[in-house]
């Protein structure tokens, strides 16, 4: 088994495994505080996302099972449509939830009075539905890929043996389609999502330190709570984001002059895509950078003893 062999069938299903693992959890208990919350605009967006994640999380062991399998898809067609789909809907709508919680910073830190009807919940409901029907809107297209399965005949010890694979390898038609496709991807919804962060999120980290006099002590706080989000919230781009995301320019640079190993190409674009994965632990850190009440339940897991050590010193 060589190094790419190794990195597909193994180390990417166990990095979605480990995450199923971790992310299924957080996830359901930070759904769970902020459904008893009172419903701040922050919260559902938070809310938002945990949800996503969960569902996204629920259905992620079909593809560990793809992975493990040498990448054979075993089901049925339609299922490799839902997969990609669900998988792609939960991904972008990802990156604006977060450039929408950008927004909603800079409107809170930098127009806290001319605008503060903007951060009222039942808008961020709406904000939020507008999210998940623009990301289903921009992913819908990935249907008109005629051939999602691809065959390929592989001589094995026993004879020749089948390999399904599911939205791998493309007809020269789809894949010109795939490649003008994911650069729009690009620009129309990455590039724009990270672009509004990043300026809503300088914006704020500017304001905050020009902060002076009388609120210097509410401007520290600000300024480390502003300065958690902003620096996860970045963390989320770089390490979830912006790899997979550059795999669009460099499979269009392989299209137009066949600069890379198509092999070593999809491994990277898996690898990437393995990584994008992560943005479900990343939100529950959001989560709980944003959410005291997040913050509490989880001290409170990780200290369920304290309460009972605490009555038995007052009964000594």
């Amino acid at each position: 088994m060589d190094v790419i062999e190794l990195f597909q069938f193994w180390i990417i299903p166990s990095f979605y495994a480990i995450t199923v693992i971790l992310g299924i959890p957080l996830n359901a208990l930070a759904l769970w505080v902020l459904i008893r919350k009172k419903k701040s605009s922050m919260c559902v967006y938070m809310l938002n996302l945990a949800a996503g994640d969960l569902l996204f999380l629920l259905f992620l062991p079909i593809k560990i099972d793809y992975h493990f399998r040498q990448k054979t898809w075993t089901l049925p067609g339609l299922t490799c449509i839902f997969h990609i789909m669900l998988f792609f809907i939960n991904f972008y709508a990802n990156l604006i939830l977060l450039a929408v919680i950008s927004v909603d910073r800079y409107v809170a830190i930098v127009h806290p009075l001319r605008i503060s009807r903007l951060r009222q919940p039942k808008v961020a409901w709406l904000l939020c539905l507008l999210c998940w029907v623009f990301s289903l809107i921009n992913i819908l297209p990935v249907t008109q890929v005629k051939h999602f399965l691809s065959y390929d005949n592989v001589t094995a010890n026993n004879g020749s043996l089948l390999i399904v694979q599911c939205y791998e390898k493309f007809t020269a038609e789809d894949a010109a389609f795939v490649m003008a496709y994911r650069l729009y991807l690009f620009f129309a919804i990455y590039l724009a999502s990270l672009v509004t962060a990043l300026f809503c999120y300088g914006n704020v980290v500017r304001v905050l330190v020009m902060q002076r006099g009388q609120t210097e002590l509410l401007s520290r706080k600000k300024k480390i709570h502003a300065a958690k989000i902003t620096a996860v919230s970045l963390i989320t781009y770089i390490v979830c984001f912006i790899p997979y995301n550059s795999t669009h320019i460099t499979g269009f640079i392989q299209s137009k002059i066949n600069a890379f190993s198509p092999k070593s190409l999809l491994t990277f674009r898996d690898v990437a895509l393995c990584l994008s994965v992560s943005n479900s632990l990343f939100d529950p850190l959001i989560i709980y950078v944003a959410s005291s009440s997040f913050r509490n339940s989880i001290k409170k897991m990780l200290k369920c003893r304290e309460p009972v050590s605490r009555v038995a010193a007052m009964t000594d």
